[in-house]
């Protein structure tokens, strides 16, 4: 009985010790979790302000229409009470009678005024517009020009007239929410350089994707550009619309001859006028020491229907195969060429500020099933001229920018979800389609890179999927770039645009899984194929495309820019 007693006693002894460790262990856990998740951190409000200015600009009259010109505001204003502080000289030329031009805000139903002006025929002196007004914003607010009816005697009835703008400022008073403790070493230029964390990795590339606002006029972003990155991707100006600058029309514009590789001699417009704004974006990335890629010269969206349709007229019938073979070959010989005798004058000798196009974008169904995977005739006016589960115009696409690239630019197919589902069967058929015509003797095709958009979320896709399709691109022979990477949460509603956004510590973990990968795959000495370029879709969570999904490794706290854990998770996969 002693001994039973004994072990009863010892018994009750280690239950309670082992009560005791796993107490003691969820105590420590609880009081030491590790880094915080983002929305765990203690904030305070300070007062803030920002100031949108722009260069002179002239804006064009269309009588009666409701807004001259808009600019979007910064989503985290939205359901606050802000104080708009608005001026700019405005000088109304042409006007043939009297009118009433406001700046408002079109705030959810309603549209306060925040600076009023009459002008009066014939002016040829600027005013000074100012004014100032508090608004509780709402979702979506957009800050705009207009003269709709109001009042009805003095709205401008002629659509001839031209408005100049100069000296615009607009000075936006609000309360931002700013971490308490923030550290002065997570200052985006103190924290490590991405590139130079990179450096010698394989990875030659490491780009953060801009819009025109933030490269040219954005001095903040500039620095952390050429801190950063070696590269950047424009996010619109590079596409068809922008190049045509948005006016395909058959009705005005010069035209010129073009005798395609397929014998037909074809009507063409004898230049792209957004060629200007390009070289501006070019001649700014040599400025601060960083490359692009090119994107993109072929897509099924944001080019002019127009530009599929008889004598270029959107109200007329598609043309026939032949003619849009000729049209591609006209549209992707001019860009570029013009590229190339862009960076024949601009850089040294042999060198390309335009490392990679993206010939072919997206060219792959969202409901890709087995055996049909390309974008239908319902959304793709490729697939109107070419016919459903036609690979010709994406075949074409690669041997036309083979003839006319110079053979050291990359040339690359781009998409998004090419991880997994029948996307993924479909990107690996894309691929297959465009080699099988490499030996051609005429007009060979080349594809050299797999873009991988990497739109991506914590567990989707899978670990092991996203690495099986970056081994099987290399496997194909192909560099693989990742092209416009992000990691929010699961969207919201079914129109993916707007997401839930990941904790800090799965959004960490996420990045860190897919360095590790591509630092796995990277194209390092000895290696035929590999990983050789990261970009990511944007700088910062505020002026993201997904906003709400926090997808970024840097964050704008009052007009500067911090890294996040997500950077954080990406360093720590090279340090």
């Amino acid at each position: 009985m002693v001994e039973n007693n004994k072990n009863k006693e010892g018994k009750q002894m280690k239950k309670f010790l082992t009560l005791f460790i796993l107490l003691l262990a969820a105590m420590l856990f609880t009081a030491c979790p590790g880094q915080p998740d983002e929305d765990e951190f203690s904030y305070e409000d300070v007062p803030a302000s920002m100031t949108i200015t722009q260069d002179d600009f002239v804006i064009n009259g269309n009588g009666g229409d409701w807004f001259f010109w808009t600019q979007s505001l910064d989503e985290k204003l939205y359901g606050q009470e802000v104080t708009f502080t608005f001026s700019c000289d405005m000088l109304i030329e042409n006007a043939v009678d009297e009118g009433y031009l406001m700046w408002q805000v079109n705030n959810g139903g309603a549209y306060p005024k925040i600076a009023t002006c009459d002008f009066k025929t014939n002016e040829t002196e600027y005013k000074t517009v100012t004014g100032s007004e508090k608004v509780n914003l709402a979702s979506n607010a957009i800050f705009y020009l207009s003269n709709y009816n109001e009042p009805a005697s003095k709205t401008f009835n002629n659509a001839n007239f031209t408005i100049h703008i100069k000296n615009f400022s607009l000075k936006i008073d609000y309360m931002d929410r700013v971490p308490v403790g923030l550290k002065e070493e997570d200052y985006w230029l103190n924290a490590i350089s991405l590139k130079e964390a990179f450096k010698n990795t394989g990875i030659e590339h490491i780009g953060l994707a801009v819009t025109e606002s933030e490269l040219m006029r954005d001095s903040e972003k500039q620095k952390g550009l050429a801190y950063h990155a070696t590269s950047t991707t424009m996010g619109n100006e590079f596409k068809p619309d922008f190049l045509f600058n948005w006016s395909l029309n058959s009705t005005t514009g010069k035209k010129a001859k073009f005798t395609a590789s397929n014998g037909l001699t074809i009507d063409v417009p004898a230049t792209l006028s957004g060629f200007t704004r390009a070289d501006q974006l070019m001649a700014k990335c040599k400025e601060l020491g960083i490359k692009m890629r090119g994107h993109v010269l072929v897509w099924y969206s944001q080019t002019p229907k127009a530009f599929f349709c008889e004598n270029y007229n959107e109200s007329s019938s598609f043309v026939d195969k032949d003619t849009m073979t000729a049209r591609q070959e006209w549209y992707i010989k001019t860009v570029l060429e013009h590229v190339a005798a862009w960076e024949a004058e601009n850089m040294p000798e042999g060198e390309h500020l335009i490392y990679t196009w993206d010939v072919v974008n997206e060219a792959l169904s969202d409901g890709a099933s087995s055996g049909a995977y390309l974008r239908s005739p319902d959304n793709s006016n490729w697939a109107k001229v070419y016919g459903k589960e036609n690979y010709e115009f994406i075949i074409n696409a690669f041997r036309f920018a083979n003839k006319y690239a110079p053979a050291d630019v990359l040339l690359a197919y781009n998409d998004y979800n090419e991880a997994s589902g029948n996307k993924y069967y479909g990107y690996l058929k894309i691929i297959d389609e465009i080699q099988a015509h490499e030996k051609d003797a005429a007009l060979p095709t080349r594809i050299d890179i797999a873009g991988m958009q990497s739109h991506n979320q914590p567990g989707y896709p899978s670990v092991s999927d996203y690495e099986r399709a970056i081994k099987s691109f290399i496997d194909k022979g192909l560099d693989v770039q990742v092209t416009e990477l992000d990691v929010t949460g699961s969207a919201k509603d079914s129109s993916y645009q707007t997401f839930n956004a990941p904790t800090a510590r799965e959004q960490k973990s996420t990045y860190k899984s897919y360095f590790n990968i591509y630092l796995n795959y990277a194209k390092t000495e000895g290696k035929a194929h590999g990983v050789t370029g990261v970009t990511f879709w944007g700088i910062n969570d505020e002026d993201s495309w997904h906003s709400s999904g926090k997808p970024l490794l840097f964050r704008k706290i009052s007009g500067k820019y911090y890294v996040k854990d997500a950077y954080y998770g990406v360093i720590e996969t090279v340090k």
